[in-house]
């Protein structure tokens, strides 16, 4: 956990820069991180085996993080199976409620103006080739810079802390 190299800091704080980013800051959080997978497995990528089949794993691996918005966007539901919210794996939902008794609808997840090139990569490779349409486009309100990471990295350790995690 302290490396920050793990699921809670890079998949999980990549879906974190990716909501904020749409939604707006959190003015209030509660959250629940909690290991149920206290191993996994180190595998040299160069002989394809695993050279330790049961590492000592210390980041969460189920992560509850709920809270108001300063935009005040409604109840909002996101599921990620594995792996962020942006990169296109299948089984990801995002379910929304517009007032208290709107109703919970599911939301499209792509683009009917996304240009073929990009819907035609395979993943994972179609977030980063929206990223660098939009960066040679000059449109750079469509991704996070150094200074949303800076501020998702504290929200990141606030949900640890709150979370009374480490």
């Amino acid at each position: 956990m302290k490396s920050g190299a793990n699921e809670y800091h890079v998949f999980f704080g990549h879906s974190l820069i990716a909501f904020t980013h749409v939604l707006g800051d959190f003015t209030s959080t509660q959250s629940i991180l909690k290991l149920h997978y206290p191993v996994a497995s180190i595998m040299d990528y160069n002989t394809k085996t695993v050279i330790d089949a049961a590492h000592p794993k210390t980041s969460p691996d189920h992560i509850l993080v709920q809270g108001e918005l300063e935009s005040g966007a409604g109840e909002i539901e996101l599921t990620i199976p594995e792996g962020s919210i942006q990169m296109g794996q299948a089984g990801r939902a995002l379910r929304m409620r517009v007032g208290r008794e709107g109703e919970l609808r599911e939301v499209e997840w792509e683009s009917p103006d996304e240009p073929d090139y990009i819907k035609d990569i395979p993943f994972p490779g179609t977030n980063s080739a929206r990223l660098f349409e939009e960066f040679a486009k000059g449109g750079a309100s469509a991704y996070a810079d150094f200074e949303q990471g800076l501020k998702s990295k504290k929200l990141l350790d606030k949900i640890v802390k709150d979370a009374k995690y480490i």
